[in-house]
């Protein structure tokens, strides 16, 4: 597959009207190999960055898939703990392109500043996923991460966001601290967006934040 898109030279894909038949193919693939609509997906490397366009951090994760809407790249970046002054910094960025575009369509920024204490901001690589759950043609993207700015042994703040063309859906909450017989957290709340999205987006999310909000001491 030619990845040569991600510099700012059309890809191999062809027009817009094979695009169309060529995601529907990669659709019914993915039912079949994942059991419920995910979209396969192909790894990015820090050399698929886009030219000229100025990313924060360090590159963690790439993702490259085609939907209805053409090629699509996701780009994650982290900045690790940095210091200013006396306090720690710790921050996270995800960048979506389209179609070879040279600036994103849309973009996640978060993280903890000015921290006295330890610090952290990272996202959950195992968790951030490509699906068509809707089964409308056009890929959900998933990222799940997780923050803190503490001194002592408490759930950090977790969230999952996910994007479906350039409308954001937001869960957020803290993820459940389990030490012994001894439970702290774990609660979350799900925005407007994901109230009335439909029921299978809603039931994975939810389903994705049990599975990684568990901490274990």
């Amino acid at each position: 597959m030619n990845l040569t898109f991600f510099n700012g030279r059309l890809s191999n894909f062809g027009k817009k009207e094979t695009m169309k038949s060529r995601y529907l193919l990669l659709l019914l693939l993915g039912c079949f190999a994942f059991g419920q609509v995910g979209i396969p997906t192909k790894t990015l490397w820090q050399k698929d960055l886009p030219k000229g366009f100025h990313f924060s951090g360090q590159f963690f994760k790439g993702l490259q898939w085609t939907d209805a809407h053409g090629d699509n790249a996701l780009f994650l970046t982290e900045t690790g703990i940095y210091e200013s002054g006396a306090h720690k910094n710790a921050e996270l960025f995800a960048y979506h392109f389209i179609n070879g575009a040279m600036q994103p369509d849309w973009t996640v920024y978060d993280g903890e500043k000015d921290c006295p204490v330890d610090v952290e901001a990272s996202f959950t690589g195992s968790a951030i996923a490509i699906t068509d759950l809707d089964a409308d043609g056009v890929s959900e993207v998933w990222l799940v991460y997780k923050m803190a700015c503490r001194g002592d042994v408490s759930p950090r703040a977790m969230k999952i966001i996910m994007y479906e063309c350039t409308q954001k859906y937001a869960m957020r909450g803290e993820e459940k601290l389990i030490m012994g017989e001894q439970v702290t957290g774990g609660e979350y709340e799900l925005d407007a967006a994901f109230k009335t999205a439909p029921r299978t987006i809603r039931d994975y999310a939810v389903k994705q934040w049990k599975r990684y909000a568990k901490w274990r001491l």
